[in-house]
């Protein structure tokens, strides 16, 4: 009896790559529940962390002097998420490419802040390009900021998630994209001086976009502006899960001075 040996050529399958940037002050970032829900919700093993962080600001400080243990290195806090790159500056600052952002009188915070996601962006873009591949997703968040679940196991290539923001059409503070996306939107977005007034960017990004933007309520998504108090944009009376929001606010009280 004669065998044949068929050889069948399978499709190689390429990971799909996740670029995640952290970006702005670091206010409530010396907690480890904070750090903890972002690395849990935001980092897998295909995950790439960038870090842009402002360190010299009231709230980090504030934060951490009551933190239990001592103050703690933002260096080191963020070395525990192995960033592909991450820059710790002491003062909040113009991004490398737009050194000019300083002379935006009016819009300079907001130009501050999408200026150095944008910044975060280009040198993940970059990154993958200089070993050979790209990021099918990005996605921003900030150091201050609460994220109770991961994304939807698929996200479509004309869709923009946020987090909660039911003033807006989406939120500033968490947004997440495929790379289709990545191109034709946030590429596309003016960062001039006139393009933005002295407020909230969530009402002028999403403008343009002709995709849709979805709100994840699922997420849970809250800034955290001190250890006893954040913030969300859900519905009233308050967030979308209240128990979540109190575990977490438990978490970060046993960790002051008071429970050391």
């Amino acid at each position: 009896m004669k065998y044949v040996l068929l050889l069948v050529a399978l499709p190689v399958l390429c990971r799909a790559r996740t670029a995640l940037c952290i970006t702005g002050a670091a206010r409530t970032f010396a907690f480890a529940a904070l750090r903890e829900a972002i690395n849990t919700s935001l980092v897998t093993r295909d995950t790439d962390v960038f870090a842009f962080v402002f360190e010299n600001t009231p709230a980090f400080k504030d934060n951490n002097s009551v933190v239990c243990k001592g103050t703690h290195s933002l260096e080191a806090l963020l070395a525990s998420f192995h960033p592909a790159e991450s820059v710790v500056m002491k003062e909040p600052q113009c991004p490398p490419n737009r050194p000019s952002c300083g002379e935006c009188h009016v819009s300079k915070n907001v130009i501050l802040q999408l200026g150095w996601v944008d910044y975060c962006f280009e040198r993940a873009t970059a990154h993958a390009a200089a070993h050979g591949f790209e990021y099918d997703t990005y996605v921003r968040t900030r150091p201050d900021m609460f994220i109770g679940a991961p994304l939807p196991g698929v996200l479509h290539s004309d869709v923009i998630y946020t987090g909660r923001k039911t003033d807006a059409p989406g939120s500033d503070q968490f947004f997440a994209f495929r790379k289709p996306v990545y191109w034709n939107w946030w590429k596309q977005l003016c960062f001039d001086c006139n393009c933005f007034g002295n407020c909230c960017p969530e009402y002028v990004i999403f403008k343009g976009w002709q995709g849709r933007v979805t709100q994840l309520q699922s997420l849970n998504a809250m800034l955290v502006r001190r250890q006893n108090r954040v913030d969300c944009w859900d519905p009233p009376p308050g967030c979308g899960n209240e128990t979540q929001k109190n575990e977490f606010l438990d978490k970060m009280a046993r960790e002051t001075n008071v429970y050391c």
